[in-house]
């Protein structure tokens, strides 16, 4: 079950739309993103500590006592989530990391050890991510994965290159798990290894995940290829890739002659692509690399039926936002 959205007048408020016809643009915009996915329409969220997630580390000291109070695994499988989330967002307190690490050793039950394991990887705990750094080497393909993940969580830099030597031809079993990580970990001299995946059709959509994650230039015209020659699902993934690229880089390829084309290349995906998914995320990129499109460009690319009238009163108040968008 899906969180439930944000509110239509919310939504205007934080794009800053004032007059009616914006307002009904807005509208009009969740509802073709509904139509598009509906993971791309803006959600509140239900997090039962949701409130504490927002405010951020100061809030653990409390959720770390509730946790004891608890009886429900359930309950105490929701709170350590919550942490999670913030170690996510900020770097926790020493106090944070040590009640982690205690709460993981008197674990008795599978499932919640699972998941203090991951609040703990998130914390940052080096000598934990170190010691999962080490299970790398085991000879069983769940525990190289288990870890794997961990460090993903734990975003451990010095585990990028033991995770690039598992991905080898014979060691597949792990390579979804030791992409994400390496993803989620962002450090630039994955890519290489990433590039040459790519380039040999191994594991497509997942690398363009990871690669998007990292957001280095130097993938942009990989993504580009793909974008080009990619099948459907590969496509969709390139053009999410290029668009966080885009953003990670302020819109600036540094390079005029890409940029150009780029927005080219962009311009005629939006009007003919087949998947409505790579014309979304081609619409974002356009706009993060300063390209315009008119309001009628975007609501035909993406599906919603609205009259000429309608879109011309609403011209350029989402389309000429540039990096906003």
């Amino acid at each position: 079950m899906q969180s439930p959205a944000v509110p239509p007048e919310l939504l205007a408020d934080l794009l800053g739309a004032k007059k009616n016809k914006q307002l009904e643009f807005v509208g009009q915009l969740v509802e073709a993103l509904e139509q598009v996915s509906p993971n791309l329409v803006p959600r509140l969220d239900d997090h039962p500590y949701a409130d504490a997630i927002i405010e951020g580390p100061s809030a653990c000291s409390t959720l770390l006592k509730l946790y004891y109070s608890e009886k429900s695994e359930l309950a105490k499988a929701a709170i350590l989530d919550a942490i999670t989330r913030i170690n996510h967002q900020d770097f926790p307190t020493q106090e944070t990391l040590n009640a982690l690490e205690k709460i993981l050793s008197e674990c008795k039950s599978e499932n919640l050890a699972s998941v203090a394991a991951t609040a703990l990887a998130s914390a940052r705990h080096e000598s934990f991510l170190e010691q999962q750094k080490a299970f790398l080497v085991s000879d069983s393909p769940s525990q190289v994965r288990i870890s794997a993940k961990l460090l993903g969580y734990g975003r451990y830099e010095p585990a990028t290159a033991a995770l690039l030597t598992l991905l080898q031809p014979d060691n597949m079993a792990v390579a979804d798990a030791v992409i994400w990580a390496l993803g989620e970990i962002g450090h630039e001299s994955a890519l290489p290894t990433l590039h040459e995946m790519l380039t040999a059709s191994v594991m497509s959509e997942d690398v363009l995940e990871a690669i998007g994650k990292i957001g280095n230039l130097t993938s942009v015209v990989r993504v580009i290829a793909i974008l080009l020659e990619g099948t459907m699902q590969q496509r969709e993934k390139a053009a999410q890739a290029f668009s966080r690229i885009a953003r990670n880089n302020d819109g600036q390829l540094e390079d005029d002659e890409l940029q150009k084309r780029s927005l080219g290349l962009l311009e005629s995906l939006i009007e003919k692509d087949k998947s409505i998914l790579v014309r979304f995320h081609c619409i974002v990129t356009q706009s993060i690399l300063g390209g315009h499109l008119t309001s009628g460009q975007i609501m035909k690319a993406l599906g919603a039926r609205v009259s000429p009238s309608r879109l011309d009163s609403v011209a350029g108040f989402f389309a000429n936002r540039g990096s906003k968008v």
